[in-house]
């Protein structure tokens, strides 16, 4: 089986070549994604990341038979063979690959660094989506091939509180657009100043964007990942959602465009935290494919709740 990118003896030094300066970074986040195709992990400060390459960090291995709720039925009932109350709910430790080391441009201070997960004995851990992939890219490479990959992502955007829509149900909830706006340019505009800073710190953090627009749906909105290896687009693709789903715009975006009611301070922040409508909760789950005559696209939908521009 593969070696892992961060196997232990790793050493500080090995940061030099991450390109990432961390004397301007307080909290790392060491991550993985799970079965559902979120992202699980710890955080941790530089000093303890630096301890982390030599001897990974430790996280419960239920991350991997939770469902998208973290109902703890199958982790108590024993349908799960690999962890559960009959297996005692052991440890996995996750290594840090440096190739994926970056700042979390949605984030003060902070950078994120993904991680490949290893079982006590040293071997990869079967169930994790990154042990996965690179066994399928180890079978390609044995036949000569290396695919690349391009993922297409969708999300519904909606106005108003994210911890009020959750507390209501996700009843009632206010798309941002009215109407089809499929590639419509004039029902984006009044969104603009939200998907450029969107935008600019998805790029800071090394998450290359093709191009985004409106959608069919009503208050659905659409962005394309450009082109690279699979995993570097899978590690994209959930960084992401992550960025997308916990950004919060920064103060004075242009034209007023932001309500000065806040749910994180007086900061006059808006809040842009994605939580799933039950809805959708299948379909944020993980990522679909589908086929086209001329590329292969991963498509994701998820809900994301915005106060919208100002009236």
């Amino acid at each position: 089986m593969h070696r892992v990118s961060g196997p232990p003896g790793a050493t500080p030094a090995d940061l030099v070549g991450a390109g990432l300066d961390l004397t301007a970074v307080d909290t790392v986040v060491v991550a993985t994604p799970d079965v559902q195709g979120r992202l699980v992990g710890r955080r941790t400060t530089v000093e303890g990341f630096r301890a982390a390459l030599g001897t990974g960090i430790h996280m419960s291995n239920c991350v991997f038979g939770w469902d998208i709720t973290q109902d703890a039925t199958l982790l108590a009932d024993g349908s799960l063979p690999y962890t559960g109350m009959h297996t005692g709910i052991g440890d996995v430790t996750l290594h840090p690959d440096l190739t994926t080391l970056r700042r979390a441009g949605w984030l003060d201070r902070a950078a994120i660094c993904l991680a490949d997960v290893v079982e006590p004995d040293g071997t990869p851990t079967v169930l994790a989506p990154r042990t996965l992939l690179r066994t399928e890219l180890a079978a390609w490479d044995e036949l000569g091939l290396h695919p690349v990959v391009g993922t297409e992502l969708e999300f519904y955007l909606y106005r108003g509180d994210p911890r009020a829509s959750r507390a209501a149900g996700y009843r009632d909830l206010e798309p941002t657009t009215l109407s089809p706006a499929d590639y419509a340019i004039y029902e984006g505009e009044a969104y603009e100043p939200f998907f450029t800073d969107l935008r600019n710190r998805l790029q800071a953090s090394g998450i290359d964007l093709e191009a985004s627009q409106g959608e069919w749906g009503l208050g659905q909105w659409e962005t394309t990942l450009r082109y690279s290896d699979p995993l570097a687009m899978a590690d994209r693709h959930v960084l992401y959602k992550l960025a997308t789903r916990a950004w919060r715009p920064a103060p004075g975006c242009p034209r007023r465009s932001w309500p000065s009611r806040s749910t994180v301070g007086r900061d006059r922040r808006a809040t842009c935290t994605c939580r799933c409508a039950r809805a959708w909760v299948a379909r944020c789950s993980g990522t679909t494919m589908r086929r086209s005559t001329s590329r292969r696209r991963c498509v994701t939908r998820w809900a994301v709740r915005w106060p919208g521009p100002v009236s």
